[in-house]
């Protein structure tokens, strides 16, 4: 009895640590309670906690070696690489080390559960190809980004129309840009009478 209390003492700390915003708390607390109850009934729930609290301090790598190491996730966990991978990815976008960037927006796009990350990794990935001057490698991720992004998230949709636009006629698609110019120009037309 005395050992089931010191498992639930243990977990309900790490959790708590967690809803106070103590992020490395919580994971000092979980990961120690993993190390002594690894067996335990809240292991699932530990997962989750964990993967969040990593992904809230911002140490990404950290987050993604963690969640990777997990044999089975759930779908909390899976969300969390989904915005892990992302954002590492665009730490290495600002760094401008778009190879390694587009690896990780790949990764992000692998567990599309979130459909503004998927927009945003289609999108980053593309401009990725377009600085580069590989248009024709970047349509595809633009197509996604517009895809993801209709309906959800205005900007980045119209972000993605705008960087098709320069891509199709990069690649001497001109009739095609022509159409994503148009209706770019006729949304931010739009926009200008709305607020006139």
């Amino acid at each position: 009895l005395a050992a089931d209390l010191k498992e639930d003492a243990s977990f309900t700390a790490g959790k708590l640590a967690y809803d106070l915003n103590r992020y490395s708390e919580s994971i000092s607390i979980l990961a120690e309670f993993q190390k002594k109850f690894p067996d335990s009934e809240y292991k699932s729930g530990a997962n989750e906690i964990l993967a969040q609290a990593f992904l809230n301090t911002r140490n990404y790598k950290s987050a993604l070696d963690y969640i990777e190491s997990l044999e089975a996730k759930s779908t909390s966990v899976w969300q969390a690489y989904q915005m892990a991978t992302y954002h590492y990815g665009v730490e290495f976008y600002n760094d401008r080390n778009f190879s390694e960037a587009i690896k990780y927006f790949n990764k992000s796009l692998a567990q599309p559960l979130l459909p503004a990350y998927s927009l945003n990794a289609n999108l980053w990935i593309a401009e990725a190809y377009a600085l580069g001057r590989r248009f024709e490698e970047a349509i595809p991720y633009y197509n996604g980004a517009i895809e993801h992004g209709e309906g959800i998230a205005r900007e980045g949709y119209w972000q993605a129309i705008y960087g098709r636009g320069y891509a199709l006629y990069n690649s001497q698609q001109y009739a095609k840009a022509l159409v994503d110019f148009s209706n770019y120009i006729g949304d931010v037309s739009s926009l200008k009478s709305t607020f006139g």
